[in-house]
């Protein structure tokens, strides 16, 4: 594959992370779809470092740490309320 393959599958990655946060801000419903960000992450973060893409490998790493970031701020918060 090529460069420009790479950079199409990790924006994929990065975007199909990001989506499967959907139902749980936007509608207030939590699914187990949100328990395969951080694969998604993974998957898309390996993508990105082969396309050599700062932005990129940033992003998809915040998405494979999506999931244990928002559960810390949630506990944080609602400890603290």
């Amino acid at each position: 594959m090529n460069h420009n393959n790479y950079l199409k599958f990790s924006i994929l990655f990065l975007l199909l992370g990001l989506g499967v946060w959907i139902p749980n801000f936007i509608f207030d419903f939590g699914t187990p779809l949100t328990l395969i960000a951080p694969l998604l992450g993974a998957i898309g973060l390996v993508f990105a470092v082969l396309s050599k893409s700062l932005l990129l490998i940033i992003g998809n790493s915040l998405v494979m740490l999506s999931f244990f970031l928002i559960m810390g701020l949630g506990y944080y918060y609602y400890a603290n309320v």
